[in-house]
């Protein structure tokens, strides 16, 4: 049995299988290629995404002083804002503090200028009764 398995065969089949393999063949042969592309397209999109990968890195260590001295900055602002606001309200209590003192002040300028009113009223209803009195004592003498 050391024959040719294919000499069995009738010789058209044989041109058929073998034109069907060499179809075959060339069809690796598109594949091998394609790969081949796609593995050289890979490589590049490796680089380039190294290359922005050390781009980026350049790029933060470069703005990285910026950014430092932009939150420094930052930080100090919110802490003279919190003293702002601290001393403003200390300010409104103050306010608030030196109003209910007038407040009390007025009340008691308006309590005394009533009082000074009902006095006054009371001394000129009496006024007359007290004018009329003297008159008479001076004309009786």
């Amino acid at each position: 049995m050391s024959e040719d398995p294919t000499r069995m065969l009738p010789s058209e089949d044989t041109k058929l299988i073998l034109a069907q393999l060499q179809i075959v063949l060339s069809r690796l042969d598109t594949i091998e290629s394609s790969q081949k592309t796609l593995d050289e397209n890979q490589r590049l999109l490796e680089a380039r995404q190294s290359a922005l990968e050390e781009k980026v890195d350049r790029r933060l260590q470069e703005t990285r002083p910026i950014w430092e001295a932009v939150l420094a900055r930052q930080e100090a602002l919110e802490v003279r804002q919190e003293a702002f606001e601290h001393q403003q309200r200390k300010f409104e209590d103050e306010i608030v503090r030196e109003m209910k003192r007038m407040r009390r002040e007025l009340m008691s300028v308006f309590n005394l200028l009533s009082e000074t009113h009902a006095d006054f009223r009371e001394d000129t209803e009496r006024a007359p009764q007290q004018f009329g009195r003297s008159h008479r004592c001076l004309s009786v003498a």
